[in-house]
C-alpha cells in the first residue's frame, strides 16, 4: 500500500502536508501537476520554499500540454466543465502506475 499526498500548492494542501508530517502519518510521494504558464510564478516559489523548509521531494508531474490543448478545445474551465480536473487525475494515476505497476494493491491518497 502506498500513500501518496497530492499537493496543490495551496494553503489548504500545505497545511494538510505540515499535519502529515507533524503526526508521523504514512507518506511514500508527495505529486504536484505543474500546470505550466498557468499559475503564478509565486506559487512555483512556494513549491520550492515548502521542499526547503518542510525536507521534502515534491515529485512534479508535467501537465502544460494537456492544459494548453484543453484551453483550446472547451475554453476555460468551469464549476460546470472542470475538464483540468480529470488532465490531472489522469496524468497522476499514469505517474503513479508507471512507478509503482499496475500490480499495486492499494493506494490511499491524502487530497485536500
Amino acid at each position: 500500500m502506498k500513500h501518496i499526498c497530492c499537493f496543490s500548492g495551496g494553503k489548504d494542501s500545505t497545511a494538510m502536508l505540515i499535519h502529515i508530517l507533524k503526526n508521523d502519518l504514512p507518506l511514500d510521494e508527495i505529486i504536484y501537476c505543474d500546470v505550466g504558464d498557468w499559475i503564478w510564478e509565486s506559487a512555483k516559489d512556494h513549491i520550492r520554499q515548502v521542499e526547503k523548509k518542510l525536507g521534502v521531494k515534491i515529485n512534479i508531474i508535467n501537465i502544460r500540454d494537456d492544459l494548453d490543448t484543453g484551453f483550446q478545445r472547451w475554453g476555460f474551465p468551469s464549476f460546470l466543465n472542470r475538464w483540468c480536473t480529470g488532465f490531472k487525475r489522469d496524468r497522476m494515476r499514469d505517474y503513479l502506475k508507471g512507478k509503482y505497476g499496475e500490480r499495486e494493491p492499494c493506494a490511499i491518497y491524502w487530497i485536500l
